[in-house]
């Protein structure tokens, strides 16, 4: 939803020259792709869909070796670094994405926030990751990719972060201009992430007692953006565990609790 209204943005009001650009790791949404397709046919741009099945050993690892590294913030390191490597491959200067006032802040904090988190998915590349010919080079953090591709002078920013977050009027635009969907099960509420998210999420709630969903609201209740209740209600769970195990079964794990 928010990358899509980047899009939206990109090509509407700075009428910039668009390439739009979908990674699947296997797990996407079939109802978030559905509604990539529509918002590309209508706003006439460019579309690069990377489908890969690269991701599929690393979230069956994280379940098998019961690792508390967060799939998301190991997927994360995946998609920047493809990123990057195809705004460098293209020579695009600028990568835009949907990212929230809530997922910028101030570094130092973000670092503080995201420590345990960080240094679980660190253990889990350098110690597990890493042991598999594969996945030998897979960076430790979207900082180390950062620096990989720095001489590039690729910038990333999101509009959200320079606009009013006001989601109801995102969510109209895109619903009447781009034919937009809200897919039937969503986490957060009315958010289109991949069905591997919900593993995510319940995971990480067993080990943290809290997602980076959570610091992300939590940002932007600081920031005025959103009201403590708002967040609550975004951040209610509407799955369980048989739906999780028939998303694990696709790589041939369950829960084990």
């Amino acid at each position: 939803k928010d990358s899509t209204s980047c899009l939206y943005y990109m090509k509407k009001k700075y009428r910039l020259n668009v390439l739009a650009f979908t990674f699947d790791h296997g797990f996407e949404n079939e109802e978030a792709l559905a509604n990539v397709r529509n918002a590309v046919g209508t706003l006439g741009v460019d579309w690069l869909y990377f489908k890969s099945d690269f991701m599929k050993d690393v979230f069956a690892k994280i379940i098998t070796t019961e690792s508390d590294a967060p799939m998301c913030h190991v997927c994360a390191i995946w998609y920047t670094q493809l990123s990057y490597e195809t705004a460098s491959r293209y020579r695009i200067p600028m990568i835009v994405g949907g990212w929230t006032k809530g997922q910028s802040g101030e570094q130092e904090e973000s670092l503080k926030e995201y420590r345990k988190m960080s240094e679980a998915t660190v253990q889990f590349i350098t110690r597990i990751l890493r042991n598999d010919q594969r996945y030998k080079a897979f960076p430790l953090s979207t900082r180390e990719v950062l620096e990989q591709y720095r001489k590039c002078k690729v910038i990333a920013l999101s509009p959200h972060w320079f606009l009013k977050y006001d989601p109801d009027r995102i969510m109209e635009v895109l619903k009447t201009e781009l034919g937009w969907k809200a897919p039937a099960l969503s986490y957060p509420k009315n958010s289109t992430n991949c069905v591997m998210n919900f593993v995510s999420v319940y995971q990480t709630m067993r080990k943290f007692g809290y997602t980076h969903y959570h610091i992300e609201m939590s940002k932007l209740i600081r920031k005025g953006e959103l009201t403590r209740d708002e967040a609550l209600e975004l951040l209610k769970a509407d799955f369980d565990k048989t739906f999780l195990n028939s998303v694990l079964g696709k790589i041939g794990c369950s829960l084990k609790d």
